[in-house]
C-alpha cells in the first residue's frame, strides 16, 4: 500500500493534512468541523481547503487557560 507523505508546512490544507495537524481520525475531524463550524472552501476541482491558521486559533481557544487553573502537580 502506498501512502503520501503529508506536507503541513502551508497556509492551506485538505482535509487529510488537516485531520493530521489536529492529531485526529479523518472521520472525527469531519465531525469536529460540523461542531465546531471550522471554515472551509470548496474550490472549483472539487476540494476541500482549510485555513491553517483557522485551525490554530481553535486549539489556541482551548490553550487560554488561566495560569492557576491546573493545580500544580509538581510541588508535591
Amino acid at each position: 500500500m502506498k501512502t503520501k507523505e503529508l506536507n503541513l508546512n502551508k497556509e492551506y490544507l485538505n482535509l487529510d493534512e488537516a485531520s493530521a495537524y489536529m492529531c485526529m481520525s479523518y472521520k472525527g475531524f469531519k465531525k469536529l468541523m460540523k461542531e465546531w463550524d471550522i471554515p472551509s472552501a470548496k474550490i472549483p476541482s472539487g476540494r476541500i481547503l482549510i485555513r491553517k491558521i483557522d485551525l490554530k486559533r481553535l486549539i489556541e481557544q482551548f490553550m487560554d487557560a488561566p495560569e492557576n487553573m491546573f493545580p500544580p502537580y509538581w510541588d508535591r
